[in-house]
């Protein structure tokens, strides 16, 4: 097994020669990056051990696997995704590229996959190959079209290098190869083979699940007759952002609302309670192998965005855990969900915010729990030897929601600062007032959405859908006010927004630094609480 240390060294340069691979695409490159780290790392070794550094070859073996790993990933999701990606890596010569697809007009009939966001849609091919459709029409999943248009496809051969770090240019050709997309089409006409026969493929091994999504759309959009609400609910429920309005999405982004209301880890804790709870008469292994197929089935619907990737991943830790008899260790669980997620894809770690805002995230809310826990224990004992009446006094609750409620999402705000700083250059002081007031009602939302589909098949009556309105015109409210009356920080210089990046990294070291030494010294921590409390 390996030490915190060790373990430490392995994530911090597998995250640098991650960054290096999808930054500059160069195998040169990354192997002149290995060179420096490696001789950083030996002149370490020789200043704080000198003769008998020798004896820290691990450390060198884990440098080494590091790099080995982060190449074989860069391999995979270039390869998987085209070759011509995996020919630039290895610079090698690029083949058949044509971008002078604008000016050309093709004709393909295929299927809609999956909607995309308002007037946008996931049109896949034969291949399999996904592409943007762009179109003022309405289409539905399992849409089968003939499409007269023109595109744009990704620029393999572009040059840019992610120059939107430095100088505010995002690089959208990198976000689509992220998204396993191919470009973008543009519809100039359709004609629908929906009614006609169906296109033989080999895509019908994957309809049933084209289906469940394409009929939880219908059902909830003629229930709400395709008004905002139905577009919020959808979006929350199902990452469909496609019946959202525009301007709505933008309040959000503008508020600092969306990763609230973005599908997430709490979905999955919902899913899992709520299943716990109706299948209770199951054997206890049986129920939890089924809530895991159903998590795993609605991680597919939600076409398996990062956040519920990293939800999926941390469910299936923790059922292993449980079904071996062993408590789950966050720490060691945080650090393979990690790793496994830049596996397979790298290119999350510069071009999908919601993964670094949801591990940062994590990673502020267990710096407070832990801090939380020293200061419980103490309490607790403290408290052994009298009956505490406090309980039941206002304060008490008062005092519970700030410490159970208020605190870790202050906690969470805070470490997800320096990456809404670094990567969008502005931030909302508001939006943590707004989080406090809408987070709350999150799962209030999602549980009585829930049943109240079900619900209103049954009992038709329009209160079930009255309450409904209420809690997302709430949700919308909180959004436009927070909007109204922002006050925007801007950091314009790239030097500050490293700065700010830099100063969290070093504070997460010396966090993680700490609990090293405190497992090594675990008396002596005590003695120290002890005193300080």
């Amino acid at each position: 097994m390996f030490t915190i240390s060790q373990m430490l060294i392995f994530i911090s340069t597998f995250t640098i020669f991650t960054f290096i691979n999808i930054f500059f695409e160069n195998i040169k490159i990354s192997f002149f990056v290995f060179s420096i780290v490696f001789i950083v790392l030996l002149f370490y070794l020789l200043v704080k051990f000198r003769k008998f550094f020798y004896k820290k070859w691990k450390y060198f073996f884990i440098l080494t696997i590091s790099f080995i790993v982060s190449i074989l990933a860069i391999i995979i999701k270039t390869l998987t995704y085209d070759q011509n990606l995996f020919n630039k890596f290895f610079d090698l010569e690029i083949e058949n590229i044509n971008n002078s697809s604008w000016l050309n007009y093709f004709i393909w009939s295929w299927i809609i996959t999956d909607t995309y966001s308002s007037n946008k849609y996931i049109f896949q091919l034969a291949n399999w190959s996904k592409y943007i459709l762009d179109s003022k029409k309405s289409y539905q999943i399992q849409d089968q079209l003939r499409l007269v248009w023109y595109q744009k496809n990704v620029d393999i051969s572009s040059n840019k290098n992610s120059s939107w770090i430095f100088n505010r240019e995002f690089d959208y050709n990198k976000r689509l190869i992220m998204k396993w997309f191919y470009g973008n089409i543009y519809e100039q006409n359709s004609i629908d083979l929906s009614q006609k026969n169906k296109i033989a493929s080999s895509f019908y091994s994957s309809q049933w699940l084209w289906y469940i999504k394409r009929n939880l759309q219908s059902k909830i959009i003629s229930i709400y007759w395709n008004s905002r609400n139905a577009g919020l609910i959808l979006w929350m429920l199902i990452w469909d952002k496609s019946q959202i309005p525009k301007p709505d999405y933008q309040n959000f982004i503008d508020s600092g609302l969306v990763h609230i209301i973005a599908v997430s880890g709490g979905n999955i804790i919902m899913i899992v309670i709520f299943l716990s709870i109706v299948l209770f008469f199951l054997p206890f292994y049986f129920k939890n192998f089924v809530i895991f197929l159903v998590v795993i089935l609605y991680s597919l619907v939600c076409w398996m965005d990062s956040s519920v990737f990293r939800a999926v991943l941390f469910a299936w830790m923790t059922m292993m855990a449980l079904f071996m008899g062993k408590e789950n260790n966050f720490r060691r669980s945080v650090w393979i969900v990690y790793i496994v997620m830049l596996l397979y894809n790298p290119y999350f770690l510069l071009y999908d915010l919601g993964f670094l805002l949801s591990f940062w995230a994590v990673i502020g809310i267990k710096i407070f729990s832990s801090l939380k826990d020293q200061w419980s224990k103490i309490q607790d004992n403290k408290m052994k030897t009298r009956f505490c009446l406090q309980y039941l006094r206002p304060e008490w609750l008062v005092r519970k929601v700030y410490n159970n409620y208020i605190k870790p999402s202050l906690w969470a705000n805070i470490w997800i600062f320096p990456i809404i700083i670094f990567f969008m250059w502005k931030i909302n002081l508001i939006w943590f007032l707004s989080n406090l007031f809408v987070l709350p009602i999150v799962p209030i939302l999602m549980i009585y959405w829930f049943f109240s589909i079900f619900l209103y098949q049954i009992f038709p009556y329009q209160i079930i859908l009255d309450i409904q309105i209420v809690l997302t015109n709430y949700v919308f409210a909180i959004s436009e006010l927070t909007w109204n009356y922002w006050i925007y920080l801007l950091v314009d210089s790239p030097l500050i927004k490293y700065m700010v990046l830099s100063l969290f990294i070093i504070l997460l070291v010396i966090h993680i630094a700490k609990i090293n030494k405190s497992t090594s010294k675990t008396t002596k921590t005590k003695n120290i609480i002890k005193t300080w409390f």
